[in-house]
């Protein structure tokens, strides 16, 4: 496969939804800035009225035949649930022609990789990938994406890859499938851990997360945020994430382990231990404590300072972008009540109740 030919031909198998129809609307978007390339893109899906759907929306291919979509595919991109991956890759992998790049979108990169080496054609190059981001984010600019090449993999079409992604304004990280699912067993398979089980305890304890807002700290009310963001998306996908890297069930014992270590050392009230032990913790954070310091005064300020902004601008004209959608607002701030704006619309003269923390003021 040339890279550099006038139309590349991309399949992204699971592009009907989710991280599969994202890559297939930034691939579309591609070809609009940057004339260079011309992405000839088929999505598939199980559902046929979804992917019609999708094709309409965004000017692609539908196909509902896995393998007649890869079989003369330049790049095909594996985007199904994890728990559906290795089957998948099972069934279109012997498709993929020699010469073209096998990818995979999976939050596991181990066993992806050795399943792609088992079933591809020689000639193929794998490039098992990781994007750290969901379909919620509105660019892939700043955003982390994560290469892991395996043997198999022809160096020319990694670079260009690679660059490809960087140019569109990625960070790109580049390791070992290994290295990969090592560390995000700590990265995804710990923090998600953590904060699903911050949410169940509080529904346990019969907490009402609207009214615990009332009294919080900024540091509890970014826990809340971040427990929301979390238990509010995909269980499955969660649940895959856990149950589907070897590694995690480690990081979940030893933190479980210090948990009762903590746990036990209050209710001996043991001051000098408990000093003690976050002092050591800290030690080990080193210059990260300063830098979590400042990153977290600045998350809270940007809130801060935009609530005032907007309580300021009640009975005056103002503009808001929807995060997600990029649809602009023009009108007066009528209210604020409770999460809600209170907005009469200047162009349809319509008034229009919306969620305070879907948009960003202008």
């Amino acid at each position: 496969m040339d890279l550099n030919a006038s139309k590349i031909s991309v399949s992204i198998i699971g592009g009907t939804d989710g991280l599969g129809k994202w890559f297939a609307k930034f691939l579309k978007e591609s070809i609009k800035k940057n004339d260079n390339f011309n992405f000839e893109i088929t999505v598939t899906g199980r559902n046929k009225e979804k992917g019609t759907a999708v094709s309409q929306e965004l000017d692609l291919n539908y196909c509902s035949d896995n393998i007649k979509a890869v079989e003369k595919a330049d790049i095909v991109i594996i985007a199904v649930p994890i728990s559906h991956t290795l089957s998948v890759i099972e069934e279109v992998a012997p498709h993929v022609q020699k010469g073209s790049i096998l990818m995979d979108m999976t939050s596991v990169k181990e066993k992806p990789s050795l399943k792609m080496m088992e079933f591809t054609k020689t000639g193929v190059s794998i490039i098992p990938t990781h994007p750290m981001f969901g379909p919620s984010v509105p660019s892939i600019a700043e955003q982390v994406v994560i290469l892991t090449p395996v043997e198999r993999c022809d160096n020319k079409h990694f670079e260009k890859v690679k660059e490809f992604l960087e140019n569109a304004g990625a960070k790109v990280i580049v390791v070992t499938p290994q290295q990969h699912d090592e560390i995000i067993s700590v990265i995804q398979g710990l923090t998600h851990f953590v904060h699903i089980s911050l949410g169940s305890t509080l529904r346990e304890l019969g907490v009402s997360i609207k009214d615990s807002r009332n009294f919080a700290s900024p540091i509890y009310e970014m826990m809340i945020n971040m427990v929301g963001r979390i238990v509010g998306q995909n269980a499955n996908l969660y649940a895959d994430i856990q149950m589907n890297n070897d590694r995690v069930t480690t990081v979940h014992d030893t933190f479980i382990n210090e948990c009762i270590k903590l746990r036990d050392t209050v209710h001996n009230k043991d001051k000098k231990a408990f000093i003690e032990d976050m002092e050591l913790t800290s030690a080990y954070f080193g210059e990260e404590t300063k830098k979590g310091l400042y990153y977290s005064n600045k998350a809270v300020n940007a809130i801060v300072n935009e609530n005032m902004a907007l309580k300021e601008s009640i009975g005056k004209e103002i503009t808001l972008k929807h995060i997600y959608t990029g649809k602009m607002y023009n009108g007066i701030l009528n209210n604020i009540i409770d999460d809600k704006l209170i907005l009469k619309d200047l162009n349809d003269k319509k008034e229009y109740e919306l969620n305070i923390y879907e948009f960003n003021l202008l």
